[in-house]
């Protein structure tokens, strides 16, 4: 699948009707190619709503970020069990969207229980995070699950 490709299936499900939000993921080395402010331009046009690139560090996302922020498209971050504090403590700066928990490092081959420690984890980052989150990415039946900030 080719990102115009992609961009066309988007456009091609807003006309119609679908009108949930899209969240674009793929690897940033074809965005980049394709030319970060122009993909994202036409990602928004499309009719996306964000896009989720693991392989693109908070770090290194600024160029991403800029041009997310200008055309109103939600970046999204990941945080895993290896995540230090001080990289939750990144992503919680970023402007608010949302982010997403991924509970398993193994999670892509189909772990099935969740790492030592995972609640205290999973409460550290809400407490971080000024935005909507989700624990869990994938088909498994609990991914998905929505979050909500402790009081």
């Amino acid at each position: 699948m080719s990102l115009r490709g992609c961009l066309e299936i988007v456009a091609q499900l807003r006309l119609s009707g679908v009108s949930q939000p899209l969240l674009l993921m793929g690897y940033y080395n074809p965005i980049l190619s394709y030319g970060v402010g122009r993909f994202v331009a036409e990602a928004a046009q499309a009719g996306a709503d964000g896009l989720i690139i693991p392989d693109l560090p908070p770090e290194e996302a600024g160029e991403l970020e800029i041009h997310c922020r200008a055309s109103q498209l939600a970046l999204v971050f990941l945080a895993a069990p290896t995540s230090t504090p001080e990289r939750l403590a990144l992503v919680a700066l970023m402007p608010p969207a949302f982010s997403t928990w991924c509970p398993s490092r193994c999670y892509w081959c189909g772990a099935t229980r969740f790492p030592p420690g995972w609640k205290s984890l999973l409460l550290a980052c809400a407490r971080l995070l000024r935005c909507p989150w989700r624990s869990g990415l994938g088909s498994h039946p609990r991914a998905g699950q929505p979050g909500r900030s402790p009081g």
